[in-house]
């Protein structure tokens, strides 16, 4: 049985959605999955989810100090009273490298999954882009951070990398070429259902963005590409805003057309609000975003780590996110043919058909099992 742990709180949003929605289709007869949490939404009743405390002990929890720490050590402690001999353990970010430790003692396999870069490539990325920019702040990853993945890396059997970028990083982190799952993330068709606009669309190009506004997404690229554009149109940012980024941007977001949509759960009216999406991501683990937008039928500008399987010049266009001329000669493409964003966005939706989450699960199975042969795990 593969037994997956995710440390946090279940929402189903987030990391936990994409556990959740890997875990749907990871197994089949004879390899089932259970998903491990602390605890969950009273909304999500699925058949694989396990639950360490239950919904009626969350008040009593959070009235205690360090709550969050208390759910995920007893999260942690229950899914190694429930590991047997066999097991698989597939550990999502944030489980503690004691229960890495003991699940290592005890002998069962270990795959983990890497929902970005590896942290040594990220920092070095992100603290070489805060220098260039003159940002003050920090973007969190600290040598404590990239110490605690590379002693993970070398506890686990098989690591999940979700685009090439991550593959390159663990590489450059010294983890072994036969630990490393070569994968993808996916997107769910039905969270895509409906017909509403979040937005009506106004004169002019409408371009997309989706997730957080921060330096790791490209957000101030995006915002400089917008302005050297000079079209007509809309620049919807849907996400939050910390407010680290809310002052350093204050004059780009006010740029003529930026609209701050801030975060939604309904994401299918947002794509529906578009013409086309963009998303200049610096590091990324393979986003849904651009899956979804893709899904929706919307061409993409997107930058290579950002691009989630999209086509070059057959889905919209891969661009270096710093070639911010590129970026506003894409846009203006877009924006003066019609034809272009029909047939790239046709494109688009054709080629998101193959990763649906579904079809990813399946691959993702298969190339565990192989590896797992392959390693005489």
């Amino acid at each position: 049985m593969i037994k997956a742990l995710y440390p946090v709180y279940n929402t189903g949003q987030g990391v936990a959605y994409t556990c959740l929605s890997l875990c749907e289709y990871l197994g089949d007869e004879d390899l089932p999955v259970e998903a491990w949490f602390p605890s969950s939404d009273k909304a999500i009743c699925l058949p694989f989810v396990r639950d360490a405390f239950p919904r009626w002990a969350m008040p009593l929890i959070y009235r205690l100090p360090n709550p969050e720490r208390r759910l995920a050590k007893g999260g942690e402690k229950a899914f190694l009273r429930a590991l047997r001999p066999g097991d698989i353990a597939y550990l999502w970010p944030g489980v503690s490298l004691e229960t890495y430790e003991r699940i290592r003692e005890r002998g069962n396999t270990i795959v983990t999954e890497r929902i970005n870069c590896h942290t040594m490539y990220a920092k070095r990325l992100l603290d070489e882009e805060y220098a260039r920019i003159g940002w003050k702040g920090s973007h969190g990853i600290s040598e404590n951070d990239v110490e605690r993945e590379c002693r993970e890396m070398e506890l686990a059997d098989l690591v999940y990398a979700p685009n090439p970028f991550v593959v390159r990083s663990l590489l450059e982190a010294g983890v072994a070429q036969e630990k490393i799952l070569p994968v993808s993330y996916g997107w769910d068709p039905r969270r895509m259902r409906g017909s509403t606009r979040f937005r009506e669309k106004e004169e002019g190009l409408t371009a997309l963005f989706v997730g957080r506004l921060c330096v790791r997404k490209g957000i101030h690229l995006l915002l400089e590409a917008w302005k050297r554009a000079g079209i007509k149109g809309n620049l919807l940012l849907a996400g939050a805003v910390p407010q680290d980024v809310a002052q350093q941007l204050a004059v780009p977001l006010t740029y003529p057309g930026v609209v701050l949509l801030g975060h939604s759960l309904d994401i299918g009216s947002i794509y529906r609000s578009a013409d086309v999406f963009t998303f200049g991501s610096l590091e990324e683990g393979g986003p849904m975003v651009t899956y979804e937008a893709m899904g929706c039928g919307l061409p993409v500008i997107v930058s290579p780590v950002g691009s989630s399987d999209a086509r070059d010049g057959i889905d919209g266009f891969v661009i270096d996110p710093h070639d911010i001329d590129e970026w506003a000669a894409a846009l203006r493409k877009f924006a003066e043919d019609k034809i272009l964003r029909e047939q790239m966005g046709h494109s688009a939706r054709e080629r998101a058909r193959e990763f649906t989450w579904e079809k990813v699960a399946h691959r993702r199975r298969a190339v565990l099992m192989d590896a797992l042969q392959q390693n005489g795990l």
